[in-house]
């Protein structure tokens, strides 16, 4: 690794730096160096199972910008903040009932 950052000292130092991390992480808190290690893990097979796929079949799967992808509860959200009915999430009381949000603007 210190061979790709070995034309400065300035490199050299910062990739030290990270690498001395690295190890206390490891030795100190291995258990989030291993969750740590498995979600980079996942994602890069996610990563290389998307490239394979567009090697393969030739097309990449995109979201179209003008529609971005909202689930069910964050488009009845924007859905009622555009048409005025509420601005804010209800709010729970002290005993569980729920109040209706309160609109301080007006």
């Amino acid at each position: 690794m210190l061979r790709a950052y070995a034309d400065t000292a300035l490199h050299r130092m910062g990739a030290a730096a990270v690498l001395r991390a690295l190890g206390v992480l490891v030795r100190k808190h291995p258990g989030a160096a291993f969750d740590a290690a498995r979600a980079a893990i996942a994602q890069a097979g996610r990563v290389g199972y998307g490239e394979l796929k567009h090697a393969l079949l030739g097309r990449r799967e995109q979201p179209s910008p003008e529609s971005p992808r909202l689930g069910k509860r964050k488009l009845r959200r924007l859905r009622k903040m555009l048409d005025g009915e509420a601005t804010a999430p209800p709010q729970r009381s002290a005993d569980g009932s729920e109040k209706p949000a309160v609109n301080h603007d007006r």
